[in-house]
């Protein structure tokens, strides 16, 4: 190989080149499968809102008789393709598109027009390599790039209803995270606030279960094409989910109702934990809506929200974290450090910690210790 050269190029760059027959899209090197119109739509999106793309590697062939330059797509084949079909009319944007929904290239006005032919690609030329050169640097590329944590994998591997509500969701709760200390930026960088929030979901329509990582791909893979409405019969919610407020505007009551009620429990540390967050949330979503059996057995008698009172159910709830540091603890309370310090996944753990939240906020936790 000659060298590398970085260059920024315009879409109309791209178009130019296809229309001279100087760019090539090789499927040799594609590494992904064939994207769906969501992905499409949501790409086209991003640029339209002048938003960053990741960046293209092409492998520049210079003819030194012609003169000409043949320029190959060996990395970000998916992309340029999508921005071509749009540019020609080929692709109508679907919901995934935002704003622009439902439009077409010939559907946007003349600024927004201009705008999208002039996006700046950022583009590294491969100039001379060779297929063994190409695999060469994807190869170093990755060494230096750090491995897809789950909540990633899945977000770059799902692209339907789900992964997006779950991302919309947990952007919108950026000050809410911050403002209770729940999550770091670094966690949110890592995408840990959409593996809460899938969990928050998770929540409203399964109960609480058992998770983990495959428990949530298969969360996004069920309703990968629809969140839907709860009792919409195509969707596989449970029999006992009959509220037909959508799964969202469930998340954000409860959140609201925490937000308003029980902050000064999450201040005091212990429930600023996500895995113990996470309870007081499912307890608080029975509370508010009511959730489904999930594998609790039995749920708990729900009470009137307006029966709480409050500010005995902080101080429950912070009860609960001084607990966790008595050294000779009462055998009752043993039993939720148990919980605690154990698999938080797992049922066993969850559901002795869903019982203790549930009884710290319905005032019931005097009948335990």
């Amino acid at each position: 190989m000659n060298r590398f050269v970085p260059e920024q190029y315009r879409v109309a760059d791209f178009l130019s080149w296809q229309r001279d027959n100087k760019l090539r899209l090789n499927p040799s090197f594609q590494r992904r499968a064939v994207w769906t119109d969501d992905g499409k739509s949501f790409l086209i999106e991003t640029l339209l809102l002048g938003l960053p793309m990741p960046l293209v590697y092409t492998r520049t062939h210079i003819d030194r008789i012609t003169q000409d330059t043949l320029r190959e797509i060996v990395d970000g084949q998916q992309r340029i393709r999508t921005i071509l079909e749009f540019a020609t009319g080929k692709l109508r944007l679907n919901k995934r598109g935002g704003q622009f929904r439902n439009m077409s290239y010939e559907d946007l006005n003349d600024s927004q027009q201009e705008a999208f032919l002039g996006y700046p690609i950022s583009v590294e030329q491969l100039i001379g390599a060779s297929d063994n050169d190409v695999i060469d640097i994807f190869g170093r590329l990755n060494t230096y790039t750090v491995p897809l944590n789950p909540a990633e994998h899945r977000h770059a591997k799902f692209q339907g209803d789900f992964k997006h509500a779950v991302r919309e969701m947990s952007l919108g709760l950026h000050e809410f995270w911050e403002q209770f200390k729940i999550l770091t930026t670094r966690d949110r960088v890592r995408m840990l606030d959409d593996q809460l929030t899938a969990e928050m979901f998770g929540v409203l329509i399964d109960g609480v279960v058992d998770a983990g990582s495959r428990y949530l791909d298969n969360l996004y893979s069920r309703f990968d094409e629809d969140l839907g409405l709860a009792n919409d019969p195509k969707n596989q919610y449970p029999a006992s989910l009959t509220d037909a407020t959508p799964i969202p505007s469930r998340c954000v009551e409860v959140i609201q109702y925490i937000e308003r009620h029980l902050g000064e429990a999450i201040g005091a540390g212990f429930f600023a934990r996500p895995p113990q967050f996470l309870m007081m949330f499912a307890a608080v979503s029975h509370l508010i809506h009511g959730i489904p059996a999930g594998k609790l057995d039995p749920l708990p008698a729900r009470v009137s929200p307006s029966a709480v009172n409050t500010d005995r159910a902080v101080a429950n709830l912070i009860q609960l974290g001084d607990w966790i540091d008595e050294h000779e603890p009462k055998p009752v309370v043993a039993t939720f450090q148990r919980a605690v310090t154990g698999a938080t996944t797992r049922l066993a753990s969850r559901s002795v910690r869903f019982s203790y939240t549930w009884s710290a906020l319905t005032d019931a936790l005097k009948r335990l210790s």
